[in-house]
């Protein structure tokens, strides 16, 4: 196993046992990350709905 692998083992493992002891915050940070981009989507259907007024 290399260098490399083995630090990309280390932080899987890390990453695998924030998840675990945190479920919480993992929620919360899923949330929060949905809501944007459901925001996002929709200023995007608004400015292609205003680009598609002004071009027709």
């Amino acid at each position: 196993m290399t260098d490399q692998e083995k630090a990309r083992a280390a932080r899987a493992e890390y990453a695998r046992r924030y998840r675990k002891e945190h479920p919480e915050r993992i929620k919360a940070t899923q949330e929060k990350y949905w809501l944007r981009r459901a925001e996002r989507e929709k200023q995007t259907a608004q400015r292609e709905a205003g680009r598609d007024e002004t071009n027709g």
